[in-house]
Protein backbone atom coordinates (compact mmCIF):
# COMPACT_ATOMS: atom_id res chain seq x y z
CA UNK A 1 0.00 0.00 0.00
CA UNK A 2 1.57 3.37 -1.05
CA UNK A 3 2.57 5.85 1.65
CA UNK A 4 0.30 8.58 0.25
CA UNK A 5 -2.87 6.50 0.27
CA UNK A 6 -5.72 6.43 2.77
CA UNK A 7 -6.71 3.43 4.83
CA UNK A 8 -10.45 2.86 4.46
CA UNK A 9 -12.11 1.33 7.51
CA UNK A 10 -15.73 0.47 8.18
CA UNK A 11 -17.29 -0.48 11.51
CA UNK A 12 -20.71 -2.09 11.49
CA UNK A 13 -22.90 -3.68 14.12
CA UNK A 14 -24.45 -6.42 12.00
CA UNK A 15 -27.16 -7.40 14.51
CA UNK A 16 -26.29 -11.01 13.78
CA UNK A 17 -26.49 -12.60 17.21
CA UNK A 18 -28.15 -15.84 16.11
CA UNK A 19 -26.47 -18.74 14.34
CA UNK A 20 -29.86 -19.68 12.93
CA UNK A 21 -30.26 -16.41 11.01
CA UNK A 22 -29.02 -15.61 7.52
CA UNK A 23 -26.78 -12.60 7.12
CA UNK A 24 -28.24 -9.97 4.79
CA UNK A 25 -26.94 -10.41 1.25
CA UNK A 26 -26.20 -6.71 0.80
CA UNK A 27 -23.54 -6.74 3.55
CA UNK A 28 -20.81 -8.09 1.28
CA UNK A 29 -21.28 -5.29 -1.24
CA UNK A 30 -20.53 -2.67 1.43
CA UNK A 31 -17.28 -4.37 2.41
CA UNK A 32 -15.66 -4.67 -1.01
CA UNK A 33 -14.50 -1.05 -1.23
CA UNK A 34 -12.84 -1.11 2.21
CA UNK A 35 -9.36 -2.05 3.44
CA UNK A 36 -10.51 -3.08 6.91
CA UNK A 37 -13.98 -4.04 8.14
CA UNK A 38 -14.84 -4.33 11.83
CA UNK A 39 -18.02 -6.30 12.54
CA UNK A 40 -19.64 -6.23 15.98
CA UNK A 41 -22.60 -8.17 17.39
CA UNK A 42 -21.88 -11.16 15.20
CA UNK A 43 -21.53 -14.90 15.80
CA UNK A 44 -19.65 -17.22 13.50
CA UNK A 45 -22.09 -19.44 11.62
CA UNK A 46 -22.57 -21.13 8.28
CA UNK A 47 -23.93 -17.86 6.91
CA UNK A 48 -20.90 -15.90 8.13
CA UNK A 49 -18.55 -18.53 6.71
CA UNK A 50 -20.30 -18.15 3.36
CA UNK A 51 -19.74 -14.39 3.56
CA UNK A 52 -16.06 -14.96 4.26
CA UNK A 53 -15.76 -17.24 1.25
CA UNK A 54 -17.37 -14.66 -1.02
CA UNK A 55 -15.05 -11.93 0.24
CA UNK A 56 -11.94 -13.92 -0.63
CA UNK A 57 -9.82 -10.80 -1.10
CA UNK A 58 -9.84 -10.44 2.70
CA UNK A 59 -8.37 -12.38 5.59
CA UNK A 60 -10.73 -12.76 8.54
CA UNK A 61 -9.94 -12.79 12.26
CA UNK A 62 -12.30 -13.45 15.17
CA UNK A 63 -12.41 -12.76 18.90
CA UNK A 64 -12.03 -15.54 21.43
CA UNK A 65 -15.57 -15.81 22.77
CA UNK A 66 -16.79 -19.10 24.17
CA UNK A 67 -20.36 -17.82 24.01
CA UNK A 68 -22.29 -14.70 23.04
CA UNK A 69 -21.39 -12.07 20.49
CA UNK A 70 -18.03 -11.88 18.79
CA UNK A 71 -15.94 -9.31 16.95
CA UNK A 72 -14.78 -10.22 13.46
CA UNK A 73 -12.25 -8.11 11.57
CA UNK A 74 -11.62 -8.44 7.83
CA UNK A 75 -8.29 -7.16 6.48
CA UNK A 76 -7.51 -6.89 2.79
CA UNK A 77 -4.93 -9.51 1.82
CA UNK A 78 -2.37 -6.98 0.55
CA UNK A 79 -2.03 -5.56 4.09
CA UNK A 80 0.39 -7.37 6.39
CA UNK A 81 -1.01 -8.56 9.72
CA UNK A 82 1.78 -8.87 12.30
CA UNK A 83 -0.19 -10.12 15.31
CA UNK A 84 -3.70 -10.90 16.52
CA UNK A 85 -4.92 -10.67 20.13
CA UNK A 86 -8.36 -12.17 20.57
CA UNK A 87 -9.13 -11.03 24.15
CA UNK A 88 -7.93 -8.65 26.84
CA UNK A 89 -5.19 -10.52 28.73
CA UNK A 90 -5.80 -11.39 32.39
CA UNK A 91 -9.47 -10.39 32.26
CA UNK A 92 -12.22 -13.01 32.22
CA UNK A 93 -14.24 -12.88 29.00
CA UNK A 94 -17.51 -12.53 30.94
CA UNK A 95 -16.14 -9.35 32.60
CA UNK A 96 -14.55 -7.77 29.54
CA UNK A 97 -16.06 -6.08 26.50
CA UNK A 98 -16.19 -7.99 23.23
CA UNK A 99 -12.77 -7.18 21.75
CA UNK A 100 -10.44 -8.12 18.92
CA UNK A 101 -7.03 -6.55 18.29
CA UNK A 102 -5.35 -6.91 14.90
CA UNK A 103 -1.97 -5.27 14.39
CA UNK A 104 -1.26 -4.32 10.79
CA UNK A 105 1.94 -3.03 9.20
CA UNK A 106 2.02 -0.53 6.35
CA UNK A 107 5.30 0.90 5.04
CA UNK A 108 7.08 -0.32 8.16
CA UNK A 109 4.66 1.37 10.57
CA UNK A 110 2.49 -0.67 12.92
CA UNK A 111 -1.15 0.28 13.47
CA UNK A 112 -3.33 -1.26 16.16
CA UNK A 113 -6.79 -1.98 14.75
CA UNK A 114 -9.18 -2.78 17.59
CA UNK A 115 -12.84 -3.69 17.34
CA UNK A 116 -14.90 -3.43 20.51
CA UNK A 117 -18.44 -3.73 21.79
CA UNK A 118 -19.49 -2.85 25.33
CA UNK A 119 -21.85 -5.62 26.42
CA UNK A 120 -25.25 -4.67 27.82
CA UNK A 121 -27.83 -6.27 30.08
CA UNK A 122 -31.15 -4.90 31.33
CA UNK A 123 -30.49 -1.15 31.40
CA UNK A 124 -30.37 -1.06 35.21
CA UNK A 125 -27.92 0.82 37.42
CA UNK A 126 -25.89 -2.37 37.83
CA UNK A 127 -25.82 -2.75 34.05
CA UNK A 128 -24.40 0.75 33.59
CA UNK A 129 -21.85 0.17 36.36
CA UNK A 130 -20.78 -2.96 34.49
CA UNK A 131 -20.47 -1.02 31.22
CA UNK A 132 -18.22 1.43 33.04
CA UNK A 133 -16.04 -1.44 34.30
CA UNK A 134 -15.80 -2.94 30.83
CA UNK A 135 -14.70 0.40 29.44
CA UNK A 136 -12.13 0.73 32.22
CA UNK A 137 -10.64 -2.61 31.14
CA UNK A 138 -10.48 -1.28 27.57
CA UNK A 139 -8.80 1.98 28.63
CA UNK A 140 -6.18 0.07 30.64
CA UNK A 141 -5.51 -2.18 27.67
CA UNK A 142 -5.08 0.75 25.29
CA UNK A 143 -2.75 2.64 27.62
CA UNK A 144 0.32 0.64 26.56
CA UNK A 145 -0.36 0.84 22.82
CA UNK A 146 0.67 3.33 20.14
CA UNK A 147 -1.00 4.19 16.83
CA UNK A 148 -4.36 2.89 17.98
CA UNK A 149 -7.43 2.88 15.75
CA UNK A 150 -10.38 1.66 17.81
CA UNK A 151 -13.95 1.46 16.60
CA UNK A 152 -17.10 -0.27 17.71
CA UNK A 153 -20.41 -0.12 19.51
CA UNK A 154 -19.90 1.47 22.92
CA UNK A 155 -23.52 1.31 24.11
CA UNK A 156 -23.15 4.68 25.83
CA UNK A 157 -26.86 5.60 25.51
CA UNK A 158 -28.12 9.07 24.62
CA UNK A 159 -25.46 11.80 24.45
CA UNK A 160 -26.39 14.86 26.49
CA UNK A 161 -24.85 18.24 25.79
CA UNK A 162 -22.36 19.21 23.13
CA UNK A 163 -20.02 16.45 21.94
CA UNK A 164 -16.94 18.56 22.63
CA UNK A 165 -17.83 19.53 26.21
CA UNK A 166 -15.78 18.37 29.18
CA UNK A 167 -17.56 15.86 31.39
CA UNK A 168 -17.59 18.27 34.33
CA UNK A 169 -19.70 20.72 32.31
CA UNK A 170 -22.40 18.19 31.38
CA UNK A 171 -22.27 15.78 34.31
CA UNK A 172 -25.57 17.00 35.76
CA UNK A 173 -27.37 16.25 32.48
CA UNK A 174 -26.59 12.55 32.94
CA UNK A 175 -27.70 12.41 36.57
CA UNK A 176 -31.42 13.26 36.46
CA UNK A 177 -34.17 13.59 33.87
CA UNK A 178 -36.56 16.52 33.57
CA UNK A 179 -38.79 14.95 36.25
CA UNK A 180 -35.92 14.86 38.72
CA UNK A 181 -35.61 11.07 38.53
CA UNK A 182 -32.14 9.54 38.77
CA UNK A 183 -30.69 8.26 35.50
CA UNK A 184 -28.57 5.14 35.08
CA UNK A 185 -26.35 7.12 32.70
CA UNK A 186 -24.70 8.77 35.69
CA UNK A 187 -22.60 5.58 35.88
CA UNK A 188 -21.60 5.41 32.20
CA UNK A 189 -21.95 7.84 29.33
CA UNK A 190 -20.20 9.34 26.32
CA UNK A 191 -18.55 12.26 28.10
CA UNK A 192 -17.41 10.00 30.94
CA UNK A 193 -15.81 7.75 28.31
CA UNK A 194 -13.86 10.67 26.89
CA UNK A 195 -12.66 11.68 30.35
CA UNK A 196 -11.55 8.11 31.13
CA UNK A 197 -9.59 7.94 27.88
CA UNK A 198 -7.52 10.99 28.77
CA UNK A 199 -5.52 13.37 26.61
CA UNK A 200 -3.51 10.99 24.41
CA UNK A 201 -6.34 10.06 22.06
CA UNK A 202 -9.06 11.75 20.05
CA UNK A 203 -12.66 10.56 19.88
CA UNK A 204 -14.50 11.00 16.59
CA UNK A 205 -18.30 10.96 16.48
CA UNK A 206 -20.39 12.31 13.57
CA UNK A 207 -22.34 15.33 14.79
CA UNK A 208 -25.30 15.56 12.45
CA UNK A 209 -26.41 11.90 12.26
CA UNK A 210 -27.18 8.99 14.56
CA UNK A 211 -26.09 5.36 14.55
CA UNK A 212 -28.99 3.57 16.26
CA UNK A 213 -32.74 3.84 16.84
CA UNK A 214 -34.21 3.21 13.40
CA UNK A 215 -37.94 4.01 13.11
CA UNK A 216 -40.54 3.85 10.35
CA UNK A 217 -43.57 6.10 10.64
CA UNK A 218 -46.07 7.53 8.15
CA UNK A 219 -44.18 6.06 5.23
CA UNK A 220 -40.80 7.51 6.20
CA UNK A 221 -37.69 6.26 7.96
CA UNK A 222 -36.30 8.08 10.97
CA UNK A 223 -32.61 7.29 11.29
CA UNK A 224 -32.20 7.14 15.01
CA UNK A 225 -31.48 9.28 18.03
CA UNK A 226 -28.46 7.62 19.65
CA UNK A 227 -24.78 7.70 18.71
CA UNK A 228 -23.27 4.47 20.00
CA UNK A 229 -20.62 3.90 17.34
CA UNK A 230 -17.40 5.89 17.59
CA UNK A 231 -13.77 6.04 16.51
CA UNK A 232 -10.96 6.38 19.05
CA UNK A 233 -7.53 7.16 17.62
CA UNK A 234 -4.10 8.13 18.89
CA UNK A 235 -3.23 11.76 18.30
CA UNK A 236 -0.56 10.55 15.88
CA UNK A 237 -3.32 9.24 13.60
CA UNK A 238 -4.65 11.65 10.97
CA UNK A 239 -8.36 11.03 10.46
CA UNK A 240 -9.47 12.46 7.13
CA UNK A 241 -13.13 11.38 7.13
CA UNK A 242 -15.68 9.79 9.44
CA UNK A 243 -19.40 9.48 8.81
CA UNK A 244 -22.49 7.38 9.52
CA UNK A 245 -24.23 5.83 6.53
CA UNK A 246 -27.80 4.46 6.45
CA UNK A 247 -28.02 4.09 2.66
CA UNK A 248 -28.36 0.32 2.97
CA UNK A 249 -31.81 0.86 4.50
CA UNK A 250 -32.94 3.10 1.64
CA UNK A 251 -31.67 0.58 -0.89
CA UNK A 252 -33.57 -2.23 0.87
CA UNK A 253 -36.63 -0.22 1.83
CA UNK A 254 -39.17 -2.92 1.03
CA UNK A 255 -37.45 -5.31 3.43
CA UNK A 256 -37.04 -2.89 6.33
CA UNK A 257 -40.38 -1.10 6.26
CA UNK A 258 -42.39 -4.27 6.99
CA UNK A 259 -40.41 -5.15 10.13
CA UNK A 260 -42.18 -4.99 13.49
CA UNK A 261 -42.13 -1.87 15.65
CA UNK A 262 -41.78 -1.68 19.42
CA UNK A 263 -44.23 0.36 21.49
CA UNK A 264 -41.79 3.27 21.47
CA UNK A 265 -41.65 3.15 17.67
CA UNK A 266 -38.17 1.65 17.41
CA UNK A 267 -37.96 -0.94 14.65
CA UNK A 268 -37.41 -4.54 15.74
CA UNK A 269 -34.96 -5.33 12.98
CA UNK A 270 -34.78 -9.01 12.11
CA UNK A 271 -31.60 -10.85 13.11
CA UNK A 272 -29.10 -10.81 10.27
CA UNK A 273 -30.14 -7.34 9.11
CA UNK A 274 -28.03 -4.46 10.49
CA UNK A 275 -29.80 -2.09 12.87
CA UNK A 276 -26.87 0.33 13.21
CA UNK A 277 -25.51 2.77 10.66
CA UNK A 278 -22.18 1.92 9.06
CA UNK A 279 -19.37 4.06 10.45
CA UNK A 280 -17.03 4.82 7.55
CA UNK A 281 -13.55 6.13 8.35
CA UNK A 282 -10.56 7.17 6.26
CA UNK A 283 -7.09 7.38 7.82
CA UNK A 284 -4.14 9.07 6.14
CA UNK A 285 -1.27 6.61 5.79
Amino acid sequence: MPVSSSLKIMEWNLHFQSKKAEIADFVKDRVKSQDVAIFTEIVKSASVLALMNELNEFNFYESCNTEGNQIIIAVRRNIKVSRVISKIPNVAIYNAPNLLHVEIMIDGIKYQIIGVRIRIDDGSEDDYRDRNKQFEYLVNYLSDLENIIVSGDFNNSYIRGDLSENYSNVKKLYEKNYKGELLCTRFFNYHMMKEMLGENVNVFTPEDKYSWGLKYKDGEFDYGYIRNDHLIASKTIIVEKYDYDWNFVCENEDTYKVMKLRKDGIMEVAAGYPDHAVLYVEIRI
